[in-house]
């Protein structure tokens, strides 16, 4: 009765529960990417617990490389970093 008590003035996102099952890491997906050997890539891949599923079926390694910024408010934030960079040199 007194555990009852005590968790009653926790916040409810520390008492809640995780009510469905979590998919072992050993059953999770590889990656799968070519090395530069031409074997497949032997790592797991990213995994999203929230959907409890891979986020894109890469390892962080291949994940993919950023395509840079496509808006142009974000070309001028990049600029704008890329000078404060260069100003420490």
């Amino acid at each position: 009765m007194t555990w009852l008590v005590a968790t009653a003035s926790l916040p409810a996102s520390i008492i809640r529960i995780r009510r469905r099952r979590i998919t072992p890491v050993r059953r999770r997906p590889l990656c799968g990417a070519r090395t530069p050997w031409g074997r497949p890539c032997r790592e797991r891949a990213l995994w999203d617990d929230e959907a409890d599923r891979p986020r894109n079926g890469r390892c962080r390694a291949h994940g993919g490389l950023s395509t840079g910024p496509k808006t142009s408010v974000g070309r001028q934030r990049a600029l704008r970093n890329l000078r404060h960079y260069r100003e420490g040199w």
